[in-house]
C-alpha cells in the first residue's frame, strides 16, 4: 500500500471545474504505478484495444518483474471475459494519464 499526501490546495477559482482539475493533478502527481498498471497497458496494446503513438516512450523503460507478470495473468484469468476489457482500462489508465503526449 502507498499513502501520499499533496500540496495544500489553495482555491484561486471557486470553479468546479478547476478545483477538480487541481485535485486530479495532485492524484496523477502522487499516484505510485506498479507492474500490474504497466501490463495491463500492455495487455490492451497486444489486443488491439489501444494505440500507444501517443504515450512518451518514458512508459517503455519500466522494467518488469516476472513474478509480477506471473501474478497478473492468473489474477486475470480469475475475471469474466467479459470485464476483461473494462478490467484492464482501470488498470491502464493511471500510465496512460502519466504518460501521454499533450495534443
Amino acid at each position: 500500500m502507498h499513502v501520499a499526501f499533496g500540496r495544500e490546495l489553495q482555491f484561486n477559482s471557486e470553479d468546479p471545474e478547476v478545483i477538480a482539475a487541481d485535485i486530479d493533478a495532485q492524484i496523477l502527481l502522487n499516484y505510485e504505478l506498479r507492474d500490474s498498471n504497466y501490463l495491463a497497458l500492455e495487455r490492451l496494446k497486444q489486443d488491439g484495444k489501444v494505440s500507444l503513438n501517443k504515450i512518451s516512450t518514458a512508459m517503455e523503460s519500466h522494467a518488469i518483474a516476472s513474478g509480477s507478470r506471473r501474478a497478473f495473468e492468473k489474477r486475470l484469468q480469475a475475471v469474466d471475459p467479459q470485464l476483461h476489457r473494462h478490467y484492464l482500462f482501470s488498470y491502464a489508465n493511471p500510465v496512460i494519464s502519466r504518460y501521454s503526449v499533450p495534443s
